[in-house]
């Protein structure tokens, strides 16, 4: 945070000049060092504790520490003496932010921006401010103005990228951090950064193409070569996403997040398993992280179901999954609070909407999702948007400022797109957590449920490695977790039973990969969706029909089949128990949704 003050100086009793002390405290806060930053103020304070901007350094060092409480005592000390100083505020909007006092925090920071409109920094945490509430195409002005501002700090460019990159505007969040880049000497450190951000964006595309003029200069940097193979694979290039793993892994062969990676494309023509395996071989000797083991059990596990040993396969998966849950539990993340299911099932705070109208696939991960969406998006007049946040985000804000707000903040996140655009598809999975919200704050839109043998889907949950899963999958680790998921899920269809009779399409996957000509076209008219004579439903998406980031990729290239249905089989043996209890969960799930549709 930056340091400014209304006055450089403050005064004793007696008049004369008593200097700040801030500059020590901000420099400390600016390395990171916020203890002895707090140490530095507080030292300070003893002395002259009317130093109102060494107290605004001690509030800024506690926010970073997470002591709020802390921090807003402080805050408030420096507007009692001086309650329109702006810097002051920008602090106290700094606060509101960490509670998700999102109301005040917006009101705070436009009248910091109207006392001081000519502050980069102010603009800058004001658009921040505004991508946290969901609103991109605001945020990304404030970016603006902070980089008309001050147009040679890197991060000011960076934030702007990232609102276009969240707009979907790939070329032009590419060239801003083309931009950004310019005023920084060149380095790997950054040419991974932006690699990073442009794939965590979903800019495939732009990730490929600005990785490999940076390899001109890193041919040798691992990560590179790494991220280029992740783009590569996202675009359906499996072949080159093959070559440039294989490159990754041969400058860090120690990797186990590479090999596994090198793993998922065994199916891929020139996959040489036994390369692999002595490259596992080697890694299992290194001292390793909790993270690293779980990326090497997975890995263990897929060589081992390559060589029909299922004992080892299921004993590998587990120790991965094992590791896997005790990372998450390390680094859990804060969750964020939503309305309860029974708390969306009112009447509608909104009126009909006209324009493009979404259709959410929802179900639980690893049920053909994305195969279904690659399928609905032949439509010319349709787009598919992938798995995006846009639902959790107008869901926490609906929580925090009531249930009107919950369809300006979705649209407010939906990017321009073609005129001739009539729907947009979203299939994150999870938003089966929020079909009340859609159903009633949505008016027009679309939901499908799809559903997969419990079984299949929840061990395909299980057994599959999710790098970002983060809180949304945090059950996959353990069968018991993703029990209690499933009977969530049936509980929750029990209330949109109750309270959205017959505005759910249901579809079983069995039956949709059966015919899925025939499952589209049907679903088409249960949607209601127009007769589109241009639709080309073949059995193989094009490869080039849209980006697919989630770990179906490969799947969903291929043409579709329905033999991995039954791939859990083989593991019954060793886990009876839970299947037994996962197929009885699933005759009770379809029923409810007979009834509900």
């Amino acid at each position: 945070m930056q340091a400014h003050s209304t006055q450089n100086a403050q005064k004793t009793p007696y008049g004369q000049d008593m200097p700040s002390r801030s500059g020590d405290v901000f420099d400390a806060i600016k390395d990171g060092a916020f203890k002895k930053a707090i140490k530095l103020a507080r030292n300070a304070l003893r002395e002259m504790p009317d130093d109102f901007q060494t107290r605004l350094g001690l509030s800024a060092a506690y926010r970073a520490e997470g002591q709020l409480q802390r921090a807003d005592q402080q805050i408030q000390k420096c507007l009692a003496a001086e309650p329109d100083n702006p810097w002051f505020l920008l602090e106290q909007a700094n606060l509101h932010v960490e509670h998700r006092d999102w109301k005040h925090a917006h009101e705070t920071y436009t009248s910091v921006i109207e006392k001081v409109p000519e502050s980069g920094h102010a603009w800058y945490l004001f658009g921040k401010c505004l991508l946290q509430m969901a609103r991109p195409r605001a945020a990304a002005q404030a970016f603006a103005s902070a980089v008309q501002l001050e147009h040679s700090t890197t991060k000011y460019y960076d934030a702007l990228a990232l609102a276009f990159s969240v707009l979907r505007e790939f070329d032009t969040a590419e060239k801003t951090y083309e931009i950004a880049s310019s005023f920084l000497p060149k380095s790997e450190e950054r040419a991974e950064t932006v690699t990073v951000n442009l794939l965590k964006a979903g800019a495939a595309e732009q990730a490929a193409r600005y990785v490999v003029t940076q390899l001109e200069n890193y041919p040798e940097n691992s990560r590179l070569w790494h991220h280029l193979a992740v783009a590569f694979l996202w675009l359906g290039e499996k072949e080159a996403a093959l070559r440039a793993i294989q490159r990754s892994s041969d400058l860090e062969p120690e990797n186990p997040s590479v090999l596994h990676d090198y793993a998922t494309l065994m199916k891929v023509p020139g996959f040489d398993l036994e390369d692999l395996r002595k490259r596992v071989a080697k890694v299992r000797h290194q001292r390793l992280t909790p993270a690293t083991k779980s990326t090497l059990g997975y890995t263990t596990a897929q060589i081992a179901e390559k060589d029909g040993d299922v004992r080892i396969a299921f004993d590998a998966f587990c120790r991965g999954a094992s590791f896997a849950k005790a990372v998450q539990r390390a680094h859990q993340q804060v969750n964020i609070p939503t309305a309860e299911p029974k708390d969306q099932c009112g009447p509608s705070v909104v009126g009909p909407r006209r324009g493009v109208t979404p259709i959410f696939i929802t179900g639980l991960p690893r049920s053909g999702t994305t195969i279904l969406e690659q399928q609905l998006a032949y439509r010319p007049d349709t787009i598919a948007m992938g798995e995006t946040p846009w639902v959790l985000k107008a869901a926490q804000q609906a929580h925090a400022r009531g249930p009107f707000s919950f369809e300006s903040t979705f649209y407010a996140q939906v990017p321009d797109i073609a005129p001739q655009t009539r729907f947009i598809i979203d299939k994150m999975p999870y938003n089966y957590r929020f079909t009340g919200h859609v159903l009633r704050d949505l008016p027009g839109s679309k939901v499908i449920f799809l559903h997969r043998d419990l079984r299949a889907s929840c061990w395909s949950i299980f057994s599959h490695y999710f790098s970002e899963a983060g809180n949304s999958f945090s059950y996959k680790h353990a069968f018991g977790d993703i029990t209690k998921e499933v009977k969530r899920l049936i509980e929750t269809a029990r209330l949109w039973q109750a309270s959205f009779p017959g505005q759910i399409c249901y579809l079983r996957y069995e039956d949709f990969v059966s015919n899925p000509k025939l499952a589209v076209l049907q679903l088409e008219a249960r949607l209601g969706l127009p007769i589109c004579t241009e639709q080309d439903n073949s059995d193989t998406p094009p490869q080039d029909r849209a980006i697919i980031r989630t770990a179906s990729v490969l799947q969903a290239r291929a043409p579709i089949y329905q033999g991995s249905n039954e791939s859990w089989r083989k593991y019954e043996p060793f886990a009876s128990d839970w299947f037994r209890t996962l197929g009885q969960l699933d005759t009770e799930l379809a029923s409810v949704f007979r009834k509900l549709t």
